[in-house]
């Protein structure tokens, strides 16, 4: 049985329970979604609990999480909310957690590995070692705190430590699935969405070091670097226009 009851609502204690019970069944772990953003810094509403798994382990994870009675939705890839209106990618089982079954439902969400983040290495079941360049703990003081404005940031050492990917791998993992999705799949403006968050509230965060563009591969760095210009030039010929348009009413 999970040490949590349901029905209830995605939050610290549920992502903790999650987490412990897939590492206790030997299946490595990936926390991603709302809830990593929070602990980058961005300020996100959270609607579900996203986890990527190794693909040999998919099944054996919904297992562990069915055992522990984490209620299942027969509806599959059918259901009103797994599809979100067509904007977020499909995980491979979800879990209902919150015992609703439309649309504003809350879920913890198991997706392949192969489908979100199939550009990098396999995590383990240990916590990566504090220079592993692809993850990262949630309790990881190169973190942010939480900042007014921004995300809850880093969680506290005495927390249950999961891992997530390092801000530098998960934006270039956005850049290649924004690539790949473009066209016919219709997801690439969710991806676009994080690779925006990600600019705007890590990259920006009063606290700096959590990321910079050194710390990406190119062709990402190089996107993001044209893409920053772009926007700058953007705002700044929005403003000018603005002057000189009040300018001329005067």
């Amino acid at each position: 049985m999970a040490d949590i009851k349901f029905p209830c609502k995605p939050g610290r204690q549920l992502t903790i329970t999650v987490a412990r019970l897939l590492d206790q069944a030997g299946i490595p772990n990936v926390l991603c979604g709302e809830i990593m953003l929070y602990a980058y810094g961005v300020p996100t509403a959270t609607w579900c609990n996203t986890w990527v798994i190794p693909d040999h382990l998919i099944e054996a994870a919904f297992k562990t999480l069915r055992d522990a009675s984490f209620p299942i939705c027969e509806m599959g890839s059918e259901c009103l909310l797994v599809k979100r209106w067509g904007r977020e990618p499909i995980p491979e089982y979800h879990f209902h957690v919150d015992h609703t079954y439309d649309k504003y439902a809350w879920t913890v969400d198991l997706h392949k590995k192969s489908s979100i983040l199939w550009m990098l290495p396999d995590p383990t079941v240990e916590p990566p070692v504090p220079d592993d360049q692809t993850y990262m703990l949630t309790t990881d003081p190169r973190l942010p705190p939480w900042i007014p404005g921004y995300g809850g940031g880093r969680w506290l050492e005495c927390s249950y430590p999961i891992k997530i990917p390092r801000p530098a791998r998960f934006l270039e993992a956005c850049f290649y699935l924004y690539c790949r999705d473009r066209d016919g799949v219709g997801f690439s403006s969710y991806w676009m969405v994080h690779i925006s968050y990600i600019q705007q509230y890590v990259e920006g965060n009063p606290c700096k070091g959590i990321i910079t563009y050194d710390d990406l591969e190119e062709p990402v760095r190089q996107f993001l670097e044209l893409r920053n210009a772009d926007l700058i030039e953007k705002i700044l010929g929005a403003s000018w226009a603005s002057a000189e348009q009040a300018s001329r009413r005067e």
